[in-house]
């Protein structure tokens, strides 16, 4: 994902906290007790000799995103086409499913996701939970969707995965369905039972969050609370200055991927997948 790419994963957007703010900008102060800061990308290829990292080895940002990423794409991946569609996927029946304007859902492509929006949607609700599931490409997975959400949960919308980076063979997360405070233990069981006829693994291995049924997985959105033992586990290790701007830069292609500016202040807005992703780093160079 270095350089420019389409937006990986759909984020939550948290206020920020003068804290956190404090915290994912102030460098760490030095002391006599900790031991003398060393070149950690150095430290690092050593753990990880990739010809890409060597490559980007002098320019830290562009450096310890292409990490972010390997540990990204660990998570949500499997090997290359690790998932084959079943036998009677038909491409173009499924398209003209995720696209057409069904229940009162209509279909978006937003850069490597393809997604499912209600029309009536109010985009001023926050996100705070979401379901992830390991399904098939099939068309009638869409249509049970659809009608499920526009008569259960409002607002509710999902996205499918796309044939960027990590397309729909390579994910374990193949549909994303996110909700406004509105996701009960009914809809969870519901949305299970929906999913069933359509799942194509159980392994909790490979799934970040709390197990509903096979293949079917919640997480809460991450909120400032989430990131913030991150951020003093980070201030702890002591890293060279060039990681904590890392850390705090607004831009998901050089930075860390959990702040963006918003009406001109710095605020959480980060995924399960980045904040993962970061929390691997983290115990990496704990030690090295």
């Amino acid at each position: 994902m270095a350089g420019k790419k389409n937006k990986v994963e759909e984020h939550s957007t948290v206020k920020n906290t003068d804290e956190v703010e404090a915290l994912s900008a102030q460098r760490p102060v030095r002391s006599e007790s900790r031991k003398p800061l060393t070149d950690i990308r150095q430290r690092v290829l050593q753990r990880i000799p990739d010809p890409k990292l060597i490559e980007l080895k002098d320019s830290p940002l562009q450096f310890y995103t292409n990490i972010r990423d390997k540990f990204y794409s660990k998570i949500r991946a499997g090997k290359e086409l690790i998932y084959k569609p079943r036998p009677n996927y038909n491409p173009k029946e499924f398209d003209t499913a995720l696209n057409e304007v069904s229940n009162g859902f209509y279909g978006k492509v937003e850069g490597a996701w393809k997604y499912r929006y209600p029309q009536n949607m109010d985009i001023t609700k926050p996100i705070t939970d979401r379901l992830s599931l390991n399904v098939y490409q099939d068309k009638e997975l869409i249509h049970k969707l659809d009608a499920y959400l526009s008569e259960n949960c409002p607002n509710a919308h999902y996205k499918c995965a796309g044939a960027g980076n990590i397309g729909w063979n390579q994910r374990h997360d193949t549909v994303t369905i996110y909700f406004s405070n509105n996701l009960t233990p009914k809809v969870q069981q519901d949305i299970a039972k929906l999913a069933q006829p359509h799942t194509r693994a159980n392994n909790s291995a490979v799934m970040l969050g709390d197990k509903i049924s096979d293949g079917v997985y919640h997480i809460a959105e991450p909120t400032i609370e989430t990131i913030k033992p991150l951020l003093i586990k980070a201030k702890q290790l002591n890293l060279e200055p060039e990681f904590y701007e890392w850390l705090g830069c607004p831009d998901f292609h050089s930075g860390a991927g959990i702040f963006i500016i918003k009406n001109g202040e710095r605020v959480v807005h980060t995924s399960p997948g980045s904040v993962e992703s970061l929390r691997q780093m983290l115990n990496m160079f704990e030690k090295i």
